[in-house]
């Protein structure tokens, strides 16, 4: 109903949302902006089409950065003992290399 979705622009007021991830995470985002069209048009933040939303009524802005690896991953030993690289996996950054909106 759009009195839930006022609600939630409401309570999103002065706030920002970002979905980090695959095609998954840019499927629930766009299924949330579909929803909040209903009360609010967004705009682009941008002229490109970068993957962020406003929603300049509300002052509420929606965000999607593609990520599909959420760890950046460094090849330490080309062959490692099991033939395919010795990995390190940094789990607080994102993969620089891969990243992308």
């Amino acid at each position: 109903k759009s009195e839930n979705t006022l609600a939630y622009l409401a309570a999103m007021r002065g706030k920002s949302m970002a979905f980090v991830g695959d095609s998954l995470a840019r499927n629930h985002m766009q299924s949330l902006i579909c929803l909040l069209t209903r009360v609010e048009k967004p705009t682009p933040k941008s002229p490109s089409d970068d993957g962020v939303y406003r929603y300049v009524k509300h002052n509420f802005t929606v965000a999607n950065f593609w990520a599909p690896f959420l760890v950046r991953p460094e090849m330490i030993e080309e062959d490692g003992p099991t033939h395919t690289g010795l990995w390190n996996l940094y789990l607080d950054e994102p993969d620089a290399a891969r990243r992308g909106v």
